[in-house]
């Protein structure tokens, strides 16, 4: 499998046979190059998109975004309705469904097993804008602390 997967990347690409995908913010696009078609997979998390963002995705063939909540912000901000494409993330049903134990963990302060007290999950990531090699909060800090304090 990996000497298959090896000659792939030597293989040379025929831009006129494929698709351009660009994933993250579309200030990063790079809009020079172009292949059969173009697609941007992007979000935003307010009710509207920060200025000029509508302009480099409707400079792209499609556009795919996550929920009907995107698909109506972009759109309402001037994204064109006909590119907008709601592709949801997926995930593994056989690992997250109702009625599975739950899986054991350590509780960080003790050396305990199986910990009753809630434990709340934030998504990091490496931002398309970010210099190489640094990772940076996808919400601020602020926002991700305050949250579980003033829900429970």
């Amino acid at each position: 499998m990996r000497r298959a997967l090896e000659r792939l990347t030597l293989q040379r690409l025929d831009p006129a046979r494929s698709v351009l995908y660009h994933a993250g913010t579309p200030t990063s696009w790079n809009l020079d190059f172009y292949g059969r078609s173009r697609v941007g997979r992007t979000a935003f998390g307010t009710d509207r998109i920060p200025d000029g963002w509508a302009e480099r995705c409707n400079a792209l063939d499609e556009i795919w975004v996550p929920n009907e909540f995107n698909r109506e912000t972009f759109t309402a901000s001037g994204v064109d309705a006909q590119k907008v494409r709601v592709l949801r993330t997926g995930v593994d049903t056989q690992r997250f469904r109702p009625g599975l134990q739950p899986l054991a963990r350590r509780c960080r302060f003790s050396k305990k097993r199986n910990c009753k007290k809630a434990v709340f999950l934030t998504a990091v990531g490496k931002a398309p804008t970010a210099p190489s090699g640094s990772w940076v909060y996808l919400r601020p800090v602020s926002v991700i602390i305050a949250w579980p304090l003033d829900t429970f």
